[in-house]
Parts: structure tokens; C-alpha cells; sequence
């Protein structure tokens, strides 16, 4: 009776050790046991996570950041947890909400990238000027889609970017549709990813049917094809984990 107490006893020590919801078989005959530890594998879904976001050039540390601030309007008594998450774990939990929620799909089914973002000849005046977005060419009248979840924050007409959306995503990420034909969405609607905004057109100051797409972050406009080619990888990416 004894030694079936010490079993159980340590039996129930290596399970309140394991992370919650974490269950391990034994290991099959001939296998080799296993030496790695739950928290290596966080470290290395964090890692993958980190490398993605921060090819897109936004601030991993900034935006856990924004993501760590206590939400208004919530309270109640403290109960405090008998087991917390591993601070890996955790990480790389906060790292698979911001990844889910960046600007990380295509805005056009098709397309060919007519003009980059950055320097460039102004179309009109040839002179050297600075272009915030990609221009995007396909059919007119083309299904222009949300490229992440968000909300509608800007829809009309607005100088020389024509018929226009914005969409703020939160973590101060915002994408900006310009020169549509004709926009399908409303001011503070609430939108998912690759949910149609507007129709491709060559409204404003543009020399054709485009779309013009844009990326900012806290203000700053940042290449939008980072994370064109960040969403190539990202199903990838989160299958790992």
C-alpha cells in the first residue's frame, strides 16, 4: 500500500507540473523518450511568430504592448489562479492575436503591382515623388476586399485618392482603399477579413482603373507588400504551431 501511495503521489505531481489542457501519451514501444519541454516548443511558436510580424516592419515589443493594457470597463473581485500560463505560452498566445488580426491577405482576387511603394516618377509630372501605397491593376470593376478584421472608419470622396475606404484594425493598424468605382460599405461598420468594401475603379487623381492600396501604422505608412508576402507564409507559419 505504500508504494502504490508513493506511485500516486507522484503520479499527481507530474501532472500538476504540465501546463492546463496539456495531456502526453506514453511513449510507443521502441521509441525513444522524448526530452524536449512544453516550454521549448512555446519558445520556438514565439520565435516563428515574432520573425513574421517583424517582416512586416512593425514593432513586436510595441504592439504586446498595446495588447498587455487593461481594457476599460471591467472588474469585479480578484481570484487569482492556482497555475498561470508559462510566460512563453502566454507570448505566444498574445503574438497569434495580433498575427490574426494584420492586414496579412491580398485586397484584389488578382493582380499585377503596376507601381511600388516608395520612390517614384509621378505619373502626371514625372518629377521624383514619394508613392505611400502599391498600386494594384486588375479588370475594372474588380471586387476590392478588407484585407483583416476591422472597422469602417472613412467612405467618400477624398482629394486626390477619389472614391475612398479606411479601416482601422486596432493595435493602431489602418489600410486605405483608394480610387474605387463605387464603395459597398458603411462608416462604422464592422467588417471580417476579405469582405468586399468597393468595387476597383479611376476615381481622383489617377491616369487609369487601379486600385491604390495603403498600410499605416501608428500613423506611419509602412510597404504593403511586406505584408502581402507575410500572408504567403502565415498559414504555414501557424500550422507549425
Amino acid at each position: 500500500m505504500l508504494a502504490e501511495r508513493d506511485q500516486l503521489q507522484a503520479r499527481l505531481t507530474e501532472l500538476q507540473g504540465r501546463p492546463s489542457g496539456v495531456a502526453s501519451a506514453p511513449p510507443a514501444l521502441g521509441d525513444a523518450p522524448r526530452t524536449d519541454h512544453p516550454s521549448d516548443q512555446h519558445s520556438e511558436n514565439s520565435g516563428d511568430l515574432e520573425q513574421l510580424i517583424a517582416s512586416t516592419g512593425i514593432d513586436v515589443e510595441d504592439l504586446l504592448s498595446r495588447l498587455g493594457a487593461v481594457p476599460p470597463g471591467q472588474g469585479g473581485p480578484y481570484v487569482a489562479l492556482e497555475e498561470a500560463a508559462p510566460p512563453d505560452a502566454q507570448r505566444a498566445e498574445e503574438l497569434q492575436k495580433i498575427v490574426a488580426t494584420l492586414p496579412l491577405a491580398a485586397p484584389l482576387d488578382g493582380f499585377e503591382i503596376e507601381s511600388p511603394f516608395g520612390g517614384r516618377a509621378d505619373p502626371f509630372t514625372r518629377r521624383q515623388a514619394f508613392h505611400p501605397g502599391l498600386d494594384l491593376v486588375a479588370p475594372y470593376r474588380s471586387p476590392v476586399y478588407s484585407t483583416a478584421p476591422g472597422t469602417v472608419t472613412f467612405t467618400g470622396t477624398k482629394s486626390a485618392y477619389g472614391k475612398f475606404v479606411e479601416i482601422d484594425h486596432g493595435h493602431g493598424i489602418v489600410t486605405r482603399y483608394g480610387h474605387l468605382h463605387r464603395i459597398t460599405v458603411t462608416r462604422g461598420q464592422k467588417v471580417p477579413a476579405h469582405f468586399q468594401v468597393g468595387e476597383l475603379g479611376s476615381t481622383g487623381r489617377s491616369t487609369g482603373p487601379h486600385l491604390h492600396y495603403e498600410v499605416a501604422v501608428n500613423g506611419q505608412v509602412q510597404d504593403p507588400e511586406k505584408f502581402l508576402q507575410a500572408g504567403k507564409n502565415v498559414v504555414q507559419t501557424i500550422g507549425r504551431n
